[in-house]
């Protein structure tokens, strides 16, 4: 997927699978762009790791990226109820 700030898009609503590796470095990618990211805390997932189980691990990346402070743009972390509530 290719998004560009030419196109108008400057904020970015973040979902998806493997949480700490897919989804974490495309929110690191997306800030070195300077987007401004929602991550949606109930819209991610993970299998359990060897040594933590896949909801702790959610629990720390959604924690982790709510603490960040990127650059340029923002972080949000959020519940899909509270997004659909704030843009629809």
């Amino acid at each position: 997927m290719f998004i560009s700030y030419s196109n108008g898009v400057t904020e970015l609503i973040l979902t998806g699978c493997a949480t700490d590796f897919c989804v974490d470095a495309t929110l690191k990618s997306a800030l070195t762009k300077d987007y401004s990211i929602i991550v949606v805390a109930d819209g991610h997932t993970t299998a359990d790791r060897p040594m933590i189980p896949a909801r702790q691990v959610i629990q720390y990346f959604n924690w982790l990226w709510s603490e960040m402070t990127p650059t340029q743009g923002m972080i949000k972390v959020e519940s899909c109820h509270g997004i659909l509530g704030t843009y629809v």
